[in-house]
């Protein structure tokens, strides 16, 4: 829903991340920028929890366990707490500091946070801080998350063990209203926070490349190289990327970009 207390015809700002997220509207919103939300992913809980359970059991036997995003925090935070295990044992290693702020304000020490916000600089520089060779490593993860990450690890010889504590599912969307919006110029700015919001927003819309539906006077501002490489293969090239990849840097960008283009 856009903000309330605005008329029908304020230029906007398309959300797109998860609608439980509510980090990047808030932000905007204390802008005093208008929002409008559609969420195109919904985050759901594994079918079963018995091999995370297992899993999350013998924490302890782990050396590093790699957080890449703040739904693997929750998740796993949450799952350890239901069953009661102690999340004593592994190092931890955070894919970026918001990522890392997580954990920290979900009780767990940070060990390593790289310089750049992605899953193969993690597995490369966190192979530099530390010897992986032999090493157990646990990467919790969505079910339809990038293998460069784990791939990296074992590059270097880690012995990584990956289990899905998240599904990602598309959320419904008002196709027509979206659309219509969209061609009358209402939304000026539209903004992806991952790969799956841009996947997903076009199977919503039933566009076969984001160009369709994404016309050139809406500016697309992506939150870093990977959800901006997503919306290349979608067909639109983002207009503008975050400087990293954070909410706060997408807010930034949103904020910039929209001086002259926003009431």
């Amino acid at each position: 829903d856009s903000d309330k207390g605005t008329g029908v015809s304020e230029a906007q700002v398309l959300v797109t991340q998860a609608a439980d997220s509510g980090r990047l509207t808030k932000v905007l919103r204390e802008q005093n920028i208008c929002v409008r939300e559609v969420p195109t992913i919904e985050i759901k809980e594994p079918e079963t929890w018995c091999e995370v359970d297992s899993i999350l059991r013998h924490l302890s036997t782990y050396e590093w366990i790699v957080f890449t995003s703040r739904n693997t925090v929750s998740m796993v935070s949450k799952r350890l707490a239901e069953i009661c295990e102690s999340r004593i044992g592994p190092r931890v290693a955070a894919v970026g500091k918001g990522t890392a702020g997580l954990l920290r304000d979900a009780g767990w020490n940070v060990d390593y946070v790289p310089t750049e916000y992605n899953g193969a600089t993690l597995a490369r520089d966190l192979s530099r801080y530390t010897d992986l060779s032999g090493r157990r490593v646990l990467f919790p993860k969505g079910d339809i998350a990038r293998s460069d990450l784990p791939d990296g690890l074992r590059s270097v010889g880690a012995d990584v063990t990956e289990v899905v504590v998240y599904r990602t599912v598309p959320a419904e969307i008002d196709a027509a209203t979206v659309k219509v919006d969209l061609q009358n110029g209402l939304i000026r700015i539209a903004t992806f926070t991952s790969p799956s919001t841009a996947r997903y927003f076009a199977l919503g819309l039933r566009a076969d490349s984001l160009a369709d539906i994404l016309p050139p006077s809406v500016r697309v501002i992506s939150i870093g190289p990977t959800t901006s490489a997503a919306l290349r293969d979608l067909g639109r090239a983002p207009d503008r990327e975050a400087i990293e990849a954070t909410v706060e840097a997408l807010a930034d960008a949103v904020i910039d970009e929209s001086k002259g283009l926003l009431p």
